[in-house]
């Protein structure tokens, strides 16, 4: 083929991109938020960030405009200079400021607070309780592209002694908790308390290693995220069932399988247990944890969790996040 033909096939590649990008910024703008939404497939994968499109009319509008706003859910443990590197904020903050094609973006932390960035005053942003699309009173103003004043800001009155476990829906705070180093529930390492975890469907792909090693301080020993050596992308336990009984920071039952696994057994105090995981490879995906023969497992796609207080024989929470995709939280 000659070289003023490969050139012209060139041009004519780089035109059908052109006006891809064109024909994509005059449509409607939730599609364009939905584009934005796979800048970062490495950081959504880590449960980091989401694009959640909305459109929304702001109270005392005089206009009769619509604004059009784009919903960025985070989780907020993540949040921690670890899982969420100052590099990963750059690179979300930078998607923000270029791509984002909306009146306003609200980052929304999934516990009540959030930031709201106005398009035409990035990166300065209001930090505060959240109310729809607004920050009630007045908030805090704050940039948004400096991750230490971000990171400072939000996790401000984290460890707040009115913190329940039933408030937390963010898996990273959650497991934070649950090993005392969050939300000053510390009751929850002494021998009062069980955890059961089970596994529904899948519950692998959105595992991590800060994940991991919050899990193994609970006491578990499987790494979930464990790797084939001859493909990194290949993940070992990908649906998978699996259970753990943790009390203590250790195991008293652990396991993971191809097949459907169950255990059953008697805490110290005298209750029973039977825990049970079905895989998705099984072909009945399902979860159950029953204490002393009642169903307390939420039984969704991904990580089943119940904790029991063997003192005064109640289940403190159960809840279920879907570690098969995005880590979002289930009740």
């Amino acid at each position: 083929m000659s070289k003023n033909k490969l050139l012209k096939i060139a041009d004519i590649t780089v035109f059908a991109a052109l006006m891809a990008v064109t024909f994509l910024s005059f449509s409607d703008k939730s599609v364009a938020a939905k584009i934005d939404s796979t800048v970062l497939p490495e950081e959504i994968n880590k449960g980091f960030y989401e694009v959640i499109n909305s459109r929304l009319s702001v109270e005392g509008d005089e206009s009769g405009a619509e604004p059009t706003v784009s919903r960025y859910s985070f989780l907020k443990g993540a949040l921690d200079g670890e899982i969420v590197t100052a590099s990963d904020w750059k690179v979300m903050s930078n998607n923000l400021e270029y791509q984002i094609q909306t009146d306003l973006a609200v980052m929304d932390f999934q516990d009540g607070t959030g930031v709201v960035v106005k398009n035409d005053e990035f990166p300065t942003g209001t930090y505060g309780t959240l109310q729809g699309v607004a920050i009630e009173g007045e908030g805090k103003v704050i940039n948004v592209s400096d991750y230490s004043e971000v990171m400072a800001t939000v996790s401000e009155g984290a460890a707040s002694e009115g913190k329940e476990l039933k408030d937390i829906s963010d898996i990273y705070s959650y497991l934070k908790a649950l090993n005392g180093t969050e939300y000053n529930l510390k009751a929850l390492n002494s021998t009062d308390y069980t955890i059961f975890i089970a596994v529904c469907d899948e519950g692998t792909s959105s595992i991590n290693d800060k994940l991991v090693e919050l899990l193994n301080k609970l006491g578990t020993t499987t790494d979930l995220n464990e790797r084939a050596e001859d493909n990194v992308y290949d993940r070992i336990h990908y649906r998978d069932s699996y259970y753990a009984v943790l009390s203590q920071g250790k195991a008293l039952d652990e396991n993971v399988s191809h097949d459907k696994i169950s255990t059953s057994g008697k805490l110290p105090g005298g209750t029973e247990y039977v825990v049970e995981s079905a895989g998705y490879d099984t072909g009945e995906s399902m979860a159950s944890i029953r204490i002393d023969g009642e169903e307390y497992a939420v039984n969704a796609r991904g990580m089943n969790f119940v904790v029991y207080d063997e003192k005064n024989h109640e289940v403190k929470d159960r809840v279920c996040f879907d570690t098969c995709d995005g880590l979002w939280c289930h009740r």
